[in-house]
């Protein structure tokens, strides 16, 4: 009789696979599809490959896994969840972005594919103040027609980003710091979220002190799950209203 060769895991060895574990074993809990969510976790491996974060080092789909967890555990939408682990796969496809959305579409549906366009920034603009500024705008439309989880994602993706910078130099830091509070805090505050909005306003010597691996349960401390009642959109915030055309 042949032996049988299983097919290699896309899902790294180590932490990564521990995180989609937890990703599936969160979302089999809320009674999410999780067939279709094993299908996006392979899809984010395979998709960011042997991509390493400069961040830190570590496998780049840890960050995709984590922010979905956190999402997941912030009682989100499917989509949304499904979303979170997709949510770098356009910027980071070799087919590019657009070849990427439609077989997202294709692949886990429209809404998910709309809410990953939407978390994709533009590359085709130059100015990266005005490149951030057409990103929060189109966030915030996106959250006008598919609810206020895209705006959740866009949160736990920055935070996860800001308490994996200890290894940025001063000048990058300075630049996550100054982004942070122009173009995001003023979505945590209009989510009426404000332990979100004053964490992501802390030095980051705050950011830091939060050990990378219990990321999740951290920042539940932080934020403990808040879908499943209406979550007030309030008003657009100028901050996040305004799109800097100077360069």
């Amino acid at each position: 009789m042949r032996a049988h060769r299983s097919r290699p895991c896309p899902i790294p060895r180590g932490d990564s696979r521990l995180f989609a574990i937890a990703l599936l074993r969160a979302a089999q809990h809320r009674g999410l599809n999780t067939d279709t969510l094993k299908a996006a976790v392979l899809t984010a491996c395979l998709v960011h490959g042997q991509q390493q974060r400069s961040a830190d080092g570590r496998p780049y789909v840890m960050h995709p896994l984590q922010v979905a967890l956190l999402v997941c555990r912030w009682h989100a939408p499917e989509d949304d969840v499904l979303a979170a682990v997709l949510h770098d796969t356009a910027e980071d496809a070799d087919v590019g972005p657009a070849e990427m959305l439609g077989a997202l579409a294709d692949l886990f549906g429209l809404g998910v594919a709309q809410r990953v366009s939407a978390l994709t920034k533009n590359r085709l603009i130059s100015c990266s103040e005005a490149r951030s500024g057409d990103h929060v705008a189109r966030l915030l439309e996106a959250a006008e027609d598919l609810g206020p989880g895209v705006l959740a994602i866009r949160l736990a993706d920055r935070l996860h980003n800001c308490i994996t910078s200890a290894h940025f130099d001063a000048a990058r830091l300075q630049r996550l710091q100054a982004h942070t509070l122009q173009h995001v805090v003023p979505l945590a505050r209009r989510l009426q979220l404000p332990a979100v909005a004053d964490f992501l306003s802390s030095p980051p010597s705050t950011w830091h002190s939060v050990p990378v691996l219990h990321f999740v349960p951290e920042m539940l401390r932080v934020q403990p799950a808040w879908f499943g009642d209406p979550v007030p959109m309030g008003r657009r915030p100028d901050e996040a209203n305004a799109v800097a055309l100077q360069c």
